[in-house]
């Protein structure tokens, strides 16, 4: 019984959950047929920025250089792996404040050293689902500007706003 509108959510959620294999938003098309009821035919037309050849190699060498930069946390808490990977991310990345498709990735901010906070934030989203650290990408604004931060679960039960693009951007309540 869902719209369009909420099947276009879907696949930014599919995308936002999995940046190992966000390389750039593909355009999408979605058509249902019928255009009501509750039994219908759901076409989803994805189109990546990349041939598919192109996008597994990137896909290997970003989850590679992600089990590289993680091996040395494995076994600390949650809070001491945050801080690390945010110290880590600080470290290497240089933020770019112009958000562009190629900046706005993982493979940009691990295999590239420069990103937006798009391309932080699921950075750091990749390299929490490598320590098995439950973290979420958040999508929002900063100063009426698109901008995208991490929600991460430590070790207390409580969850932490992470914004790696910020110099404070850490631990951040609600």
């Amino acid at each position: 019984n869902e719209d369009e509108d909420y099947i276009a959510s879907l696949i930014q959620q599919a995308y936002y959950d999995t940046p190992a294999a966000a390389f750039g938003m593909p355009q999408y098309t979605i058509s249902l047929y019928p255009k009501t009821g509750s039994e219908r035919i759901v076409e989803i037309l994805l189109q990546y920025p990349d041939t598919p050849e192109a996008l597994r190699r990137k896909s290997a060498q970003l989850r590679q250089q992600a089990e590289q930069l993680t091996t040395a946390l494995n076994g600390h808490t949650p809070t001491n792996m945050a801080r690390s990977l945010l110290a880590l991310l600080r470290q290497r990345v240089e933020v770019v404040a112009d958000s562009t498709p190629d900046r706005s990735t993982a493979y940009a901010a691990l295999m590239e050293n420069q990103a937006d906070s798009e391309g932080l934030a699921l950075a750091f989203q990749l390299l929490c689902q490598q320590l098995k650290l439950e973290c979420t990408l958040v999508q929002g604004t900063l100063d009426g500007v698109p901008h995208f931060w991490n929600i991460v679960a430590l070790e207390d039960g409580a969850y932490r706003h992470v914004d790696a693009s910020q110099t404070t951007g850490l631990f951040y309540t609600d």
